[in-house]
């Protein structure tokens, strides 16, 4: 699966030119968790919540992509993007959200 223009903006904004292109692998990598039917809505904010705490970091980005694949929810919470504000607290970060 593609990554969002969005997350590639994000992407090409954090990680430098010659890790950008890893860094859109690895999330458009990432799999549908089983047994969750909103992942389709929260992928796009669980991309931009690893990108945060990635800071730049492909290997990072890698750790915290795996452990989104087990429980995303904790990879907002860890962002700050568990909330209903989640648009804004990214936005306020520097982070694209559309």
């Amino acid at each position: 699966m593609e990554v969002s223009q969005a997350i590639e903006t994000n992407v090409r904004a954090t990680f430098s030119s010659q890790d950008a292109g890893t860094a859109l692998v690895v999330l458009a990598g990432m799999q549908q968790p089983p047994s969750t039917p909103e992942w389709a809505a929260a992928r796009v904010r669980v991309q931009i919540a690893a990108l945060m705490l990635a800071k730049g970091d492909v290997e990072l980005l890698r750790k915290t992509i795996k452990q989104a694949q087990v429980d995303w929810r904790d990879t907002l919470m860890a962002a700050g993007l568990g909330n209903a504000n989640w648009p804004s607290v990214a936005s306020a970060a520097g982070f694209a959200v559309s």
